[in-house]
């Protein structure tokens, strides 16, 4: 389920820089590979966090499973948008991008695409993050 939800968050994440940055078609290839790159460096960790939560979760401290998984989706964020930022100041200087991309604009792409991942994983995977998911709320 670890290398699935990897695979689903690269994708997703892939699709929406690709769709907000609209790039020529020669800029896809090594875009994807960034952004796998990105993916390699934060979501073992953010992974291997999420998934030590589990004891906490059948315990039934939802407020605190709550906190540590926006804690570790915050650390994600901030760590892929300073990734991005410095792989599409660099993609800009060697010329495979025409055009620069504001910080602001990378931070929002970061957002975005984290926040889909992260939903499609919970809904892609029901079993457990979506049963994580209805203990946490009570419903269960």
């Amino acid at each position: 389920m670890v290398v699935s939800c990897f695979v689903v968050r690269v994708v997703v994440e892939y699709l929406i820089v690709l769709a907000f940055l609209r790039w020529p078609a020669n800029a896809g290839k090594e875009l994807f590979l960034w952004v796998l790159f990105a993916a390699l460096v934060t979501n073992p960790p953010a992974q291997c966090a999420a998934l030590s939560l589990g004891d906490e979760v059948l315990l039934g401290t939802q407020s605190r499973v709550w906190s540590c998984l926006a804690a570790i989706e915050l650390a994600v964020v901030i760590v892929e948008y300073a990734l991005m930022w410095w792989i599409l100041r660099r993609l800009h200087r060697q010329g495979v991008i025409e055009t620069t991309v504001s910080g602001k604009r990378t931070l929002v792409v970061v957002f975005v695409a984290n926040a889909a991942s992260f939903l499609g994983a919970i809904f892609l995977f029901p079993i457990p993050l979506g049963l994580m998911w209805w203990i946490v709320e009570g419903v269960w």
